[in-house]
């Protein structure tokens, strides 16, 4: 676990060794959440890029599934710098967003963009009666956390995917097994199937 600081320009918070608790997390957050009540803007692509610099620059982590959690009270283009693009550069290299809207009066147009940066089901808002459940839904899954079931944390390796219930929807269920396709034309399957049964 990291934190950025977002506002104006990103900065570190902590590195990934430096929660070591959920005491210290919630320790750590809630001291870098001091300043943001002075703060009248935020430039959301620079704290993607922070976030992949904490990321990219760890090697001994290359191991671990990623993801990155974003808490957004407000959507505009900083300097005309749209984060998609910064969003899709991080989704394309396998990191998952998850994205929390936080808004006052559930502003749509905000839950609406941060979709845009969010991986397939990860767009959660304030407003959600179950939040705490969704985003660790999204990080872990398990069958005793509601809608959605995915998981960051299964670890497929290269040319490998994570089977779910319907292949040609990234936001149908994933259960916790990685398959891939096999270059065995059907032939052999039948012949290596005889001569085993």
């Amino acid at each position: 676990m990291s934190s950025t600081g977002n506002y104006i320009s990103a900065s570190q918070v902590a590195d990934l060794n430096t929660y070591q608790s959920t005491d210290d997390l919630i320790n750590g957050l809630s001291d870098g959440l001091g300043d943001a009540t002075t703060i009248a803007a935020s430039d959301l692509r620079q704290g993607l890029s922070a976030a992949e610099k904490v990321l990219y620059n760890r090697e001994d982590r290359r191991n671990y599934k990623q993801a990155i959690i974003i808490y957004a009270s407000e959507y505009s283009l900083v300097n005309n710098y749209d984060p998609k693009p910064a969003a899709d550069r991080l989704k394309y290299a396998g990191i998952q967003i998850i994205t929390v809207a936080v808004n006052h009066n559930n502003d749509r147009y905000l839950l609406d963009k941060l979709s845009h940066i969010a991986s397939p089901g990860f767009n959660f808002s304030t407003f959600d009666s179950n939040l705490v459940s969704e985003v660790q839904g999204a990080l872990f899954s398990s069958k005793t956390f509601l809608e959605p079931d995915f998981l960051v944390n299964c670890f497929c390796p290269d040319h490998w995917t994570q089977c779910r219930a319907d292949f040609n929807d990234q936001t149908s269920h994933k259960y916790g097994v990685c398959v891939t396709s096999s270059g065995l034309r059907g032939a052999w399957a039948k012949k290596f199937a005889l001569i085993y049964w």
